[in-house]
């Protein structure tokens, strides 16, 4: 997981960093964290232009220090929030693009409809 922050503020060194895919790899899956659409539609930019093969943002880290940085699973509270999220992925990459959610099943049922009722992606449950 990166946050869209750093990529934003500092993409030469999350290039020399993150992005290196060896020869035998097949996919450049990159995990997102923030919670400002401006900076994680740049981000997003960003690591398509890197090759990014798939696209994640992370909506499911229950762990405090990512929490009290309103992202994680503390985006779960802020449907409409995570909906100017996905909106701002969406519209920068030509990739696909996915959610990490978790949580109980009640609030992803709720959560599941929106995401459908928004018809920004599909929705796959694990």
């Amino acid at each position: 997981m990166i946050s869209c922050k750093t990529i934003f503020h500092d993409s030469d060194f999350i290039q020399r960093r993150f992005i290196h895919k060896s020869s035998i790899e097949k996919c450049l899956s990159i995990q997102l964290s923030g919670h400002e659409p401006m900076i994680v539609a740049k981000a997003t930019q960003i690591v398509t232009d890197m090759s990014a093969d798939l696209i994640d943002l992370n909506c499911g880290c229950p762990k405090k220090k990512i929490r009290s940085k309103n992202t994680g699973s503390k985006l779960l509270s802020e449907p409409q929030k995570m909906y100017a999220l996905i909106k701002a992925m969406n519209e920068n990459t030509h990739v696909p693009a996915s959610l990490k959610i978790r949580g109980e099943v009640k609030v992803m049922i709720v959560l599941m409809r929106k995401l459908l009722a928004w018809s920004l992606m599909p929705v796959l449950l694990f």
